[in-house]
């Protein structure tokens, strides 16, 4: 383990512990309500660089082990100051022969998760709250994004809408006309995706039904949210239900 991820962790333990969070690995996670919220260090894929990202997500989304790691639905932490990103990219650099270049990291690193990240995890501690914030941290990522024709409509009022963490969260808020937004994103792009990949000739029989079942479960299943099937619902309410037992039995290890 590098001198800087050493420094980091140790600082991390000592700072954000008296919110509830536990260390597993390079990732801290603490529960709150009904959300997970995440947040770890990764080396860059180039020298000398680390990256820290974040999650919050909705226990009813049903959560494997391995999301506690950090990288599965997360966000860039630098992207939440988004004239820093824009300049200097997602990651920290350093000189790691230097122990003040060393320490100068680790202290941008705590400040902006002190700065950012801390308050947002306070506001955005359940589904109720959490929806909300997280749009407003995609106005932030994705502000600078001017989507063409063929991607306009994956984004509504400068929200992203191809993503499974707010789906489910309007769920289970009861959103469902806010959920069906995200299913018709869904769809929409599953149907370009496979239309384009059908006509490079690339896909084999066996692919292609799996693909074109995929299409038909989601046209179902906006149909079926669009009437309040009141059958169709329970088994909703059911699902997110056990998807939150699910979640917790696999999350306990880490807050407990």
């Amino acid at each position: 383990m590098d001198n800087i991820v050493k420094k980091y962790l140790e600082i991390c333990n000592s700072e954000f512990s008296q919110y509830g969070f536990k260390q597993h690995k390079r990732a801290f996670v603490r529960v709150v309500n009904d959300v997970v919220q995440i947040f770890a260090i990764e080396k860059s894929r180039f020298y000398k660089e680390y990256k820290v990202v974040f999650a919050i997500i909705p226990l009813c989304l049903r959560i494997e082990k391995h999301y506690v790691k950090g990288s599965v639905y997360s966000k860039s932490l630098r992207r939440l100051e988004y004239a820093e990103w824009a300049l200097k990219g997602d990651c920290w650099k350093y000189d790691p022969k230097s122990n003040r270049s060393i320490d100068e990291c680790v202290e941008s690193i705590i400040t902006q998760v002190t700065k950012h990240l801390i308050p947002l995890f306070i506001r955005a501690d359940s589904c109720k709250t959490a929806y909300n914030e997280l749009c407003e941290v995609d106005k932030i990522v994705f502000g600078s994004i001017k989507p063409d024709g063929s991607d306009s409509k994956y984004f509504k009022d400068g929200v992203f809408l191809l993503d499974n963490v707010k789906y489910y969260i309007a769920l289970k808020n009861g959103n469902y006309d806010i959920a069906l937004d995200y299913l018709r994103a869904f769809e929409q792009q599953n149907e370009k995706s496979f239309d384009s990949i059908v006509k490079m000739g690339y896909l084999k029989d066996k692919e292609c039904i799996r693909r074109e079942k995929i299409l038909v479960d989601l046209r179902k299943e906006i149909e079926r949210i669009s009437k309040q099937e009141e059958h169709h619902m329970a088994n909703l309410q059911k699902l997110l239900k056990d998807n939150e037992e699910h979640s917790i039995t696999n999350l306990s290890k880490f807050i407990t």
